[in-house]
């Protein structure tokens, strides 16, 4: 397993105590997640080789996806603690992301050495790019769907930070990428439009407990490369994209109960019962 060590020399009690580091290159990383005290980067894609490349000697084999390990301290004594250190992930809307790390001295003698180290986790089960990768409740990362240099995808694969590990998360209903995964407060993944032989308008529910996939109706317009926003009441905003070569300026909410809601010309939602819906829909 390949490492990139960086130590940490605090000489005194006047040494600084907080750390911060920016990660300003985030192509390859679909999010962070912290796991047993280490920083986990779930992988954006890895390389698909063509049969020239592979031919012309151009091709690199994938590299393992990367993890920030759990930091650890030595004091002048040879004291070794690894909970005087620990990571933080500050704001997930931060550009460029930022990490902490915050070191307790209080029981410790000057100087002292801090190890902050990166090493590598296992590959993905399938090469793939466009895909989401979700944080669940239970601490694994849901990876769905995404695009293989050949084909778009409908397999998913969960990794679990505790192992390093990636596993069969099963098959979704429609092959996709570009689409767009929202936990819900109920702890299900809502999977929502994206590419597949033409833009999507399909979309499904992961159940984790279950580990199953499960349809849950159709968008209101079919849309790619969208965004998907959790609201305060537990329903979903998708908002723009693109459907083939037309941009879209509509949005649609969706919400696990039988309901539509109207955007009025003041602004407000005028919402109504629709019965067997599993949305709610409005245009802007």
């Amino acid at each position: 397993m390949g490492r990139s060590e960086e130590l940490l020399l605090l000489r005194d009690a006047r040494a600084p105590r907080v750390f911060e580091y920016e990660i300003v290159e985030m192509r390859g990383v679909a999010g962070l997640s912290l796991q047993d005290g280490a920083i986990r980067f779930a992988p954006d894609r890895l390389a698909v080789p063509t049969a020239s490349d592979i031919v012309n000697g151009r091709f690199r084999a994938p590299q393992p996806s990367l993890q920030i390990d759990r930091p650890w301290v030595v004091d002048a004594s040879g004291q070794k603690s690894e909970s005087a250190a620990q990571w933080t992930i500050l704001e997930t809307q931060d550009q460029p992301r930022r990490i902490r790390l915050t070191i307790d001295s209080d029981a410790l003698t000057y100087p002292l050495v801090v190890d902050p180290s990166f090493s590598t986790t296992a590959n993905l089960g399938a090469a793939r790019s466009g895909h989401t990768a979700t944080l669940l409740p239970n601490g694994k990362i849901l990876i769905a769907g995404g695009y293989n240099g050949a084909a778009n995808l409908n397999t998913a694969e969960l990794y679990d930070p505790a192992t390093g590990a990636f596993t069969s998360a099963g098959t979704m209903f429609d092959m996709r990428s570009g689409h767009t995964a929202t936990l819900l407060p109920s702890g299900k993944v809502l999977i929502a439009g994206g590419i597949s032989a033409q833009t999507l308008q399909t979309a499904e529910l992961y159940d984790p407990t279950a580990a199953t996939f499960t349809s849950t109706g159709l968008l209101t317009a079919a849309r790619s490369n969208h965004t998907a926003t959790l609201l305060p009441n537990g329903r979903v905003l998708l908002a723009g994209g693109a459907a083939g070569a037309a941009v879209l300026n509509t949005t649609e909410v969706y919400a696990n109960g039988s309901f539509t809601a109207t955007l009025l010309p003041n602004g407000k939602i005028l919402p109504a019962r629709k019965p067997g819906a599993q949305r709610l829909s409005l245009h802007g």
